[in-house]
């Protein structure tokens, strides 16, 4: 992973990491050589340094009536994000509070990208005892080569599985021989059943992936849909290979 994408991953987009890096690469300066070493208008670049200055990445000063620039020392980083988490979980009891007043509304959470799609991974590592998947591993694989890794992990954690994929999947039979039975088992749908997005239902939560031109998940939390999905499935199961 480059040091830019790394940059958008802790908040930054992709100008401002551009920015970021030109003011630290440059050492104190003026924005014109920011600017052209970034690749960015003078005038824009102004509002992204600002932005930066907001998020405390760069700080700046007035010598003889010019602003000069300078960027966070980079072993600050760390620092800086130690003390944002602080600052959420100073809150997050009161956000909790707020995210649970409505227990009987479905919640539907949107999530787009290869990291929104790790956050649903992550979020059913940490809660699920139980997952039930139906959809293409092939599909999966293509858009997340380490799709083994997060296998095994599920494995490990003794998460009990059922997975329904498509007649002659390669990559489901890849690793189906580290599913211990009866915790973890895999059966093959009818040729005629296809199924467009991959779906994974754990606790009250049924999330659905599209893995077209546009990566994209939602995720719907709702007792009432989760038991009708459930139902689905059981007879989908009941009608498939092993």
């Amino acid at each position: 992973m480059g040091i830019e994408e790394t940059l958008e991953k802790i908040g930054l987009d992709k100008k401002e990491a551009k920015v970021y890096l030109a003011v630290l690469a440059l050492g104190e300066t003026t924005v014109l050589p920011i600017a052209q070493r970034a690749d960015i208008q003078r005038t824009y670049c102004y509002d992204i340094l600002d932005s930066l200055a907001k998020k405390g990445f760069v700080s700046f000063m007035e010598k003889r009536g010019r602003r000069r620039y300078s960027g966070l020392e980079p072993k600050m980083i760390k620092d800086l994000l130690i003390r944002k988490i602080s600052q959420v979980e100073m809150v997050l009891p009161a956000l909790q509070a707020l995210y649970q007043q409505t227990p009987t509304r479905p919640k539907v959470r949107f999530f787009e990208g290869r990291e929104g799609i790790e956050i649903i991974h992550q979020e059913i590592l940490r809660e699920a005892k139980e997952v039930w998947f139906v959809g293409s591993i092939e599909d999966w694989a293509k858009r997340f080569p380490d799709y083994i890794n997060y296998v095994k992990e599920q494995v490990s954690r003794g998460i009990k599985i059922r997975d329904l994929v498509k007649p002659k999947d390669k990559d489901a039979l890849k690793y189906q021989h580290l599913y211990k039975k009866p915790r973890q088992e895999m059966r093959f749908l009818p040729e005629a059943v296809n199924f467009v997005t991959d779906n994974m239902l754990w606790n009250n939560k049924l999330a659905m992936v599209s893995y077209g031109a546009d990566l994209y998940a939602i995720v719907i939390e709702s007792t009432e849909i989760s038991q009708t999905m459930r139902a689905i499935y059981e007879t989908l199961w009941l009608a498939a290979n092993k």
